[in-house]
């Protein structure tokens, strides 16, 4: 049973247990102090109680390797957070103990983190690092305050409006059928005509696409849901169309990753300038992220492109919300750049 005493306007707790070393901790109120007793006293009869000689000598390094082996494979993206990881556990960071690291030494490594990579990027290395303190506070019973709640996050740069361009779409797929990757086309087809993410296109299945009703069928999706997606004539064309080389359920035999190195290929031969191109031809980072004229394509653009396309047409919210699986309107908002002559078209 724990011990509660004060001590001039602080109160201390105690607790004795054999088999573990006296542990004593003041605090302000008695409130406070009951109850970390209360929850020490459970996390050592769960055997999970860590004391603070030990904490001391754990780094953050060992609590990143935990996390990613215990909490990262329950995610969705997993691979892009075990690839965040992995940058964290080479920063001077990982040698430090959990209980030395302060907000000052975070402070320090996105400062410098921001002279390197874009704002997103070291806005995610934070939230991980927040999420691997919080961890160790909540499931971990690892005593330790978590130096990134608070701290302020570097400012996102504007949200990309690319489209494609006149004639742009043209140079694109043809560009997209010179590859040796024959299924290109049809996936870029595809994202213009569905505003489907490439995550979504590169898990379809043959049997996920119902061509009598015209609609492909989306599992367990991004946001952990199921929609079913309409296709268009275009759309349907460019599937009827696509070989069948292969013996799979798969509508196309290749991953993620495969899918988007190929079409950086076709972007950069169809002279729709790549980030990393810019990057090589000396660029400076900030001058990619702020200049709107630069060409540089990304696939993900192409969900951009659709959701807008969608809006022209004269869908209203709502379905385009159906189709692209946004859950907010603020976040469609952001995936939504109609064009000025278009709109006056409509004006008549």
């Amino acid at each position: 049973m724990a011990t509660i005493r004060k001590q001039s306007d602080k109160w201390q707790a105690r607790i004795q247990r054999k088999g573990v070393p006296t542990i004593t901790k003041t605090f302000t109120s008695k409130t406070d102090a009951v109850r970390w007793a209360k929850q020490t006293e459970t996390d050592i009869e769960r055997g999970v109680f860590v004391s603070q000689s030990v904490i001391e000598k754990i780094s953050l390094g060992e609590a990143l390797t935990r996390y990613r082996t215990e909490i990262t494979p329950q995610k969705k993206g997993v691979k892009q957070e075990g690839y965040t990881i992995g940058i964290l556990m080479r920063s001077p960071l990982a040698e430090k103990s959990l209980s030395s690291i302060r907000s000052i030494d975070i402070a320090r490594y996105r400062d410098d983190r921001r002279k390197e990579v874009a704002a997103n990027t070291v806005k995610n290395e934070l939230n991980t690092l927040s999420a691997v303190f919080e961890a160790c506070r909540m499931e971990w019973s690892i005593e330790v305050q978590n130096p990134v709640k608070g701290l302020k996050r570097p400012a996102a740069p504007a949200g990309r409006d690319r489209r494609l361009y006149d004639g742009e779409q043209e140079l694109l797929l043809a560009a997209c059928r010179q590859s040796k990757a024959w299924y290109l086309s049809c996936i870029v087809i595809l994202a213009i005509e569905t505003g489907m993410r490439l995550g979504e296109l590169s898990k379809l299945k043959r049997g996920d696409i119902d061509y009598v009703n015209r609609v492909a069928h989306l599992y367990d999706t991004k946001n952990s849901t199921d929609r079913d997606v309409p296709l268009s004539t275009r759309a349907i064309k460019a599937l009827q169309l696509l070989p069948q080389k292969f013996n799979s359920d798969a509508a196309f035999p290749v991953n993620a990753d495969s899918i988007k190195q190929a079409y950086r290929a076709a972007v950069v031969r169809a002279r729709l300038t790549y980030e990393s191109d810019c990057l090589e031809a000396g660029k400076p980072l900030a001058a990619i992220e702020q200049d709107p004229m630069l060409r540089n394509l990304r696939f993900h653009d192409l969900r951009h492109e659709a959701v807008s396309r969608f809006f022209e047409l004269g869908f209203n919210p709502m379905e385009v919300a159906t189709i692209s699986g946004h859950k907010t309107l603020a976040m469609l908002k952001r995936y939504t750049h109609l064009k000025a002559a278009n709109l006056a078209m409509r004006l008549g």
